[in-house]
């Protein structure tokens, strides 16, 4: 038996050493495409969108205060809708189909969303970048919707307050169109055309934001000196 083995084993015998049928039914039967720019790969359904890749986050360290400062305000402002019982915001454009779910902040979808509601109407607008993947987008987008609540009390401005998805395919087309590269990012617009560059930020209340609003609501040139502020919480 020993010597049949051996011969069955020989490199001049056609029997594979350590063959097994379920490792022949896989190689026969599935694809082995491991490209993953089809729909197939390695015989299973490719996500249309996976991971999100292209964007980096910016990850603000933990701190047990501010954690707890950004907990108070999810429960005074939950992103799910209850908001005083007031009604969400209304697109004004068929061509956004984005869901209004805040009272104070308008979500577009994509650049079509985008042209059809700041762009077409000439609007002055802070537009938050946000991803369903960044935990610091969630951590941050309660005192968003604050600082809109608080804008929108102030008569005398004029400046909106925006949301859009980065991910997804759409979310993704967006981004390489206003050059945003890191999630989460705020870009600026001025009668519907982009002000300034997208900025960087990781939490709420930001000197470069406020310095960025301020230039936006007085007519000012755009200054390039918000970069070098120090990104820590204003005082507002």
């Amino acid at each position: 038996p020993e010597k049949q083995r051996r011969k069955a084993c020989s490199k001049k015998s056609d029997a594979v050493r350590g063959w097994s049928l379920s490792d022949f039914w896989e190689m026969t039967s599935w694809p082995r495409d491991s490209s993953g720019t089809g729909t197939v790969r390695f015989g299973l359904p490719v996500r249309e969108d996976p991971v999100e890749e292209e964007f980096m986050l910016l990850e603000s360290p933990y701190r047990p205060q501010q954690q707890k400062a950004v907990a108070d305000e999810e429960e005074e402002y939950d992103e799910v809708g209850k908001f005083d019982m007031k009604p969400p915001k209304t697109s004004s454009s068929s061509k956004n189909t984005a869901v209004q779910n805040n009272p104070y902040v308008l979500n577009v979808l994509g650049v079509e969303g985008m042209e059809s509601e700041i762009v077409d109407t000439e609007m002055d607008c802070i537009m938050f970048m946000s991803a369903k993947f960044c935990k610091t987008c969630r951590s941050i987008n309660p005192i968003y919707t604050r600082m809109a609540r608080l804008n929108q009390e102030n008569e005398n401005s004029n400046i909106s307050f925006i949301k859009a998805e980065a991910s997804g395919a759409m979310g993704k087309e967006l981004g390489r169109h206003l050059s945003v590269r890191a999630v989460p990012s705020f870009v600026f617009f001025r009668k519907g055309k982009r002000f300034g560059i997208p900025l960087s930020v990781s939490k709420l209340p930001s000197k470069k934001i406020d310095k960025a609003l301020e230039l936006l609501a007085s007519g000012s040139d755009w200054d390039d000196s918000i970069l070098d502020e120090d990104d820590q919480p204003s005082s507002s």
